[in-house]
């Protein structure tokens, strides 16, 4: 159980699966998606965390089983020009991620590519796969702003300093409150503002905290983000029920 635990590394899971859910929620409010691709491209962000957590070769195969049938379920057929494309832009990333984020390039570097696949890449990449749309350019911002806080929960462990990481929490949740004033109005799309004095709450307790380490606040944060873009996407396709 304990080596069950440890490979699901489950304090950074949610930093892998919040930009996947919001893409896929976002994709659900604007189109109509089947369950299947939303359900797949879940397990396969959540078994490519494990395998890069684990370096084990055998988790790999889940992650690939779960792209296939990700792409699969989104075209009906995988000898698809887009479907091939597709996979053949998952293999690179993949290896992209594997190699740069391994290597330890420097704190900065590491944080723009961790924003990037955290943020853009799943957003924008689970809604095209659940769309066949890469979306509105307007897509940024919510993108942005979970690579963000998805970067600075992961600085949290890496050494970051307390004003790094309160001033990149800060820009993100700047950044998907600007996001619903570019959208039709609706009460719910703000459910989200909910997450904000949780977390200037959690800023303010971290920065005031002598005792505890800045690692020991990574799982409560890592469990804000990933809410964070719950509340968001079910924020947008309410009107569905």
């Amino acid at each position: 159980m304990k080596s069950l635990i440890y490979s699901l590394n489950l304090k950074t899971m949610p930093l892998s699966l919040a930009g996947v859910l919001l893409g896929a929620f976002l994709a659900v409010a604007d189109f109509h998606v089947h369950w299947t691709v939303v359900a797949a491209v879940i397990f396969a962000a959540a078994a490519l965390h494990v395998y890069h957590h684990t370096g084990n070769k055998i988790a790999l195969a889940p992650s690939v089983i779960f792209a296939v049938l990700s792409v699969y379920f989104s075209f009906g057929k995988i000898l698809l020009l887009e479907s091939l494309l597709l996979l053949l832009f998952t293999y690179f990333i993949m290896r992209f991620a594997a190699g740069f984020l391994s290597t330890g390039k420097g704190r900065i570097a590491d944080a723009a590519v961790l924003t990037l696949l955290t943020g853009p890449v799943a957003v924008f990449g689970t809604y095209y796969l659940c769309s066949h749309s890469f979306g509105s350019w307007v897509l940024l911002f919510p993108a942005l702003s979970l690579g963000i806080l998805a970067a600075a929960t992961a600085g949290l462990a890496d050494g970051y300093g307390k004003v790094s990481v309160t001033l990149m929490m800060i820009a993100g949740l700047a950044l998907i409150s600007i996001y619903p004033f570019l959208r039709i109005y609706d009460p719910a799309h703000y459910r989200f503002a909910i997450m904000i004095p949780i977390y200037i709450m959690l800023l303010v307790r971290m920065c005031t905290d002598k005792v505890k380490s800045l690692d020991a606040y990574q799982s409560i944060f890592g469990f804000c983000l990933l809410t964070l873009a719950l509340i968001t996407g079910l924020g947008y396709v309410t009107y569905l029920f």
